[in-house]
């Protein structure tokens, strides 16, 4: 990140909670604290709230209840257009009948803003974004990533102390997305704006944020770096959410006196993972394994047996879909894994065992 001070508090959210009068809130007592400088991604699946807690940052909706408060300054009764927030939409939202440089001055317009100091502020910003000399054309004429940047770039006109960006990546083909991904990343590491960012790609949040909050059901299911979230997912859900490709869930369980079985077949823990698994003493649990923690093996070596029933080859290795009984699970093979059918044994590294209850789903801490 930029080298700048970080300072907690930057944006303060406190138990804020959105209602639409339905029988479910929107949101249900969000609380999160953003440091100034840091890049948070609010992250989770279609539903779960994300863009209802942007849209009250933004002061385009209105909480049912809780406060916030922007570099210490309250925003409950502060309007929209003078809350110092930039805002990328979705859509981009750019006005179709005027040039770049309209655009992004518009709203240094509505701030009074105008002549030198105005056009001093626009070569700026089209530089920062790498759109020098566009300033004349028209939005129509330029590409679904350059029109992305001009909408950044009329929300960084104003130097803004926090800017909100709702999904900006979505509207982009996969090789700009990756590409429009980086540029900003490398401003926010420039600038080092305050930047809160919505998004339901969790591959792009992983990336590009300085800490993730994984939203579902209106809740904050947990907030940290994205190392953490990866590593220590404090859910089965944030498991099975994060990763590419996401973690598989798998029930384990005792089989006998002195035996296990995962997803139903025979399984071997090595000597320091039954220790792991001795704790549950009789409880079923729910394992997560992860594609890049597996490997196969040779049939004295596996811990658990499967078989091959479909291969994609996803440049550089091949990615085998494994099935144990019902489940089918995801394992990273520089050679090309055997046909449909070919016994399939795993095994993977103990001290990544991540066990979950399956009933709470939060993850159980066997240490």
């Amino acid at each position: 990140m930029a080298d700048h001070p970080m300072r907690r508090n930057h944006l303060l959210i406190e138990n804020v909670m959105k209602s639409y009068g339905g029988p479910e809130p929107a949101l249900k007592s969000v609380s999160l604290d953003v440091s100034e400088g840091e890049f948070l991604a609010l992250l989770g699946p279609s539903g779960c709230g994300k863009t209802t807690l942007l849209k009250i940052i933004a002061g385009l909706e209105e909480p049912t209840q809780g406060s916030m408060a922007l570099a210490g300054e309250g925003l409950d009764t502060i309007p929209t257009y003078k809350r110092d927030i930039g805002i990328v939409f979705q859509s981009y939202a750019l006005f179709p009948h005027m040039t770049v440089d309209a655009n992004i001055r518009f709203g240094l317009d509505m701030r009074g803003m105008q002549g030198a100091e105005a056009d001093e502020r626009v070569a700026e910003v089209l530089d920062l974004v790498k759109l020098e000399g566009l300033g004349k054309r028209m939005p129509n004429e330029l590409s679904g990533g350059q029109q992305q940047r001009v909408a950044l770039a009329r929300a960084l006109a104003i130097r803004p102390k926090l800017l909100l960006l709702d999904e900006p990546l979505s509207n982009l083909d996969a090789v700009l997305r990756k590409n429009v991904r980086v540029d900003i990343r490398e401003l926010h590491e420039r600038i080092g704006l305050t930047t809160v960012m919505v998004t339901h790609d969790q591959e792009e949040a992983m990336s590009m944020a300085d800490r993730v909050a994984v939203m579902a059901n209106g809740y904050v299911l947990q907030h940290d770096t994205p190392e953490v979230i990866f590593e220590q997912p404090a859910s089965a859900f944030i498991a099975s959410f994060v990763g590419n490709p996401p973690a598989i869930l798998l029930p384990v369980a005792q089989r006998g006196t002195d035996g296990y079985a995962l997803a139903g077949a025979p399984f071997s823990p090595s000597s320091s993972t039954k220790s792991v698994f001795d704790q549950l003493e009789g409880r079923t649990a729910e394992m997560a394994l992860r594609a890049d923690q597996l490997s196969f093996a040779d049939a004295s070596e596996g811990m658990v047996a499967g078989e091959v029933h479909s291969s994609e080859y996803v440049g550089g290795s091949w990615l085998a879909h494994v099935a144990i009984g019902e489940h089918r699970i995801a394992v990273q093979s520089r050679d090309k894994p055997s046909h449909f059918g070919a016994p399939a044994h795993l095994r993977f590294e103990p001290s990544q065992t991540l066990l979950f209850d399956p009933d709470s789903g939060d993850r159980m801490d066997l240490s």
